[in-house]
């Protein structure tokens, strides 16, 4: 073989390995998938369609601070995609068809892990007036669910003031949080437990895991950004994603 095809073959080989080397060493690069289903404009912000032409964005503070540690794929729509992670993120969502609860719940029962954040009575800031579909949903519709799961969603006050929960090693700062309640469910296999001061379920579902918590406010920038970091808000989230993506693996 010519001395300048050794020389090419090892530059390519140089290069191979050089490629390997960066995908295993870089540990800064998201590995993990998680799908994201929200009706709060966490990826994009609130662009108008010639914004999102010109491809501008404003992403939540939140939604930064997940990609940072994961792979996100946003979807609309309890579908086939989930069939492509093991991990995923409701965060407000919108109203689910009948097709779509079956599917979410035969999904989380074949081993999926999922984290719910719902809200009985958000306060997240918009510029869309009231009734505007673009705007996200004030109340989450996903009793049906809940119910299925032996859980009842209630609102814990009424006054649009900050709160703060105590979670374990965190202290969780919003508005209008609710708590979890157990009732009785003919489902079979699902077991769900509550946190001493209910604001989180875990449930057991067949193979899968699910996480409840009773807020979607708490993820919002004005509740957890400081100029230390990320404070416990969004600490609680990434350590409840990281519980479960350990589960499911």
């Amino acid at each position: 073989m010519p001395v300048k095809w050794i020389i090419i073959l090892l530059a390519f080989l140089s290069l191979i390995i050089g490629i390997s080397t960066y995908f295993v060493l870089d540990n800064s690069r998201p590995i993990n998938k998680l799908a994201l289903m929200s009706s709060i404009p966490l990826g994009l912000g609130e662009v108008n369609v010639e914004q999102m032409v010109r491809g501008e964005s404003n992403p939540s503070a939140a939604y930064i601070s997940l990609k940072k540690h994961y792979d996100i794929i946003l979807i609309d729509a309890i579908d086939d995609r989930l069939s492509q992670v093991n991990l995923l993120l409701l965060a407000q969502a919108r109203p689910l068809s009948g097709p779509e609860l079956v599917a979410l719940d035969k999904w989380v029962r074949k081993g999926g892990q999922i984290i719910i954040l719902s809200d009985a009575a958000l306060q997240w800031p918009s510029d869309y007036a009231l009734g505007d579909k673009r705007r996200p949903i004030y109340t989450s519709l996903l009793s049906p669910l809940f119910a299925y799961w032996g859980l009842e969603q209630l609102l814990l006050v009424e006054e649009i003031e900050e709160h703060s929960i105590a979670l374990g090693d965190y202290s969780i700062n919003t508005v209008t949080p609710s708590e979890w309640v157990l009732i009785e469910t003919d489902s079979q296999n699902v077991d769900c437990t509550l946190n001493n001061n209910r604001f989180e379920a875990n449930c057991r579902v067949g193979k899968g895991r699910a996480i409840l918590i009773g807020d979607s406010d708490f993820i919002h920038d004005r509740h957890w950004q400081s100029y230390y970091g990320e404070d416990d808000n969004m600490l609680y989230l990434l350590h409840k994603l990281q519980l479960l993506t350990n589960l499911g693996e």
